[in-house]
This record gives structure tokens, C-alpha cells and sequence, in this order.
């Protein structure tokens, strides 16, 4: 292959890794959403707000195609909030949980008083849904993950 056509080629293999790389998230999440019979979408707080440890704010979710789930199912399913790395995708672990075991639905709340022993510094919200053991059918429940758009910061009082 005479090395014009190699560096051509190269140019085009090299800006679609840069595209899948920084489009590799979106991609993700599209895919989480759209295979996923439900989906929730945090409301509050969005990112760029900054919070001090003593402050009670109310942390804000909606979750939609909740019809998609069985009355049965959904008795299975619990929210959990938590707080997440500003980088954090997909299922990573909270680093500090808010709570659990909060039902799912369309429109949720939950008032929390930051906690003083929080570490000052960027975080996400995560609110994650969990299937807790097995549905009465049978199937196995399954959980997904859900982060503010953008990190909010934590500071001392």
C-alpha cells in the first residue's frame, strides 16, 4: 500500500476514534435509555449550585414510562440517592449515600440536610432504582442509574 494511501487512511480511522471517544457517553446513555422501560431524570439540583454542609436542600427526580412496569414489579423497585464523582457513568458505586429505599414515583422528593462530615467538593446527584431479589414472576430485577447533568459543589458552613 504506497504510504499516501496509508496516511489517508490513517487520518480517518484516527478522527473516528476521536468522535467515538468523546461521543462514547452520550452513546452510552442513549443506549440506557432507550432499552430501559423506564427512566428518570434529576431535576435538582442541576449542577452549578454551591450548597453548604449544615443546609437542607430538597433533591428533585421525575421518572417517566413508569407504566411500562407491572404493579407487581414495581412494588420491587426502590430509589436510592447518592452522591457521585462529577465524572461518574453508568452504575459506579455512590461515594456517600443520601437514602434508600424511597418509592418509585412519577414525582419524587426527598429533603436532606447535607451531612457535615461530607468532604467539601464537586459532586453529582445519583439517584439509582434497584430491584430488590426477585420478582413474584420469576424475573430478575435489575437496577439503572441516573446523575445530574452537571456537578454542584459542597463547601463548609
Amino acid at each position: 500500500m504506497p504510504d499516501i494511501v496509508f496516511h489517508s487512511l490513517m487520518k480517518y480511522v484516527l478522527f473516528f476514534l476521536v468522535i467515538v471517544a468523546t461521543l462514547g457517553g452520550g452513546v452510552y446513555y442513549y443506549l440506557q435509555y432507550k432499552n430501559a422501560p423506564f427512566y428518570i431524570m434529576v431535576e435538582s439540583p442541576q449542577g452549578g449550585e454551591t450548597y453548604r454542609t449544615g443546609e437542607t436542600i430538597v433533591v428533585k427526580w421525575r421518572a417517566y414510562n413508569l407504566h411500562t412496569i407491572s404493579p407487581e414489579r414495581m412494588k420491587y423497585i426502590n430509589v436510592r440517592l447518592g452522591l457521585a464523582q462529577p465524572e461518574t457513568v453508568g452504575m459506579e458505586p455512590a461515594i456517600y449515600e443520601i437514602s434508600k429505599e424511597l418509592p418509585l414515583e412519577e414525582e419524587g422528593a426527598f429533603t436532606w440536610t447535607i451531612d457535615e462530615n461530607i468532604k467539601p467538593g464537586d459532586y453529582k446527584l445519583r439517584v439509582a432504582t434497584l430491584g430488590v431479589g426477585k420478582a413474584p414472576s420469576g424475573d430478575l430485577l435489575w437496577g439503572l442509574a441516573y446523575h445530574s447533568l452537571d456537578a454542584f459543589t459542597i463547601a463548609n458552613e
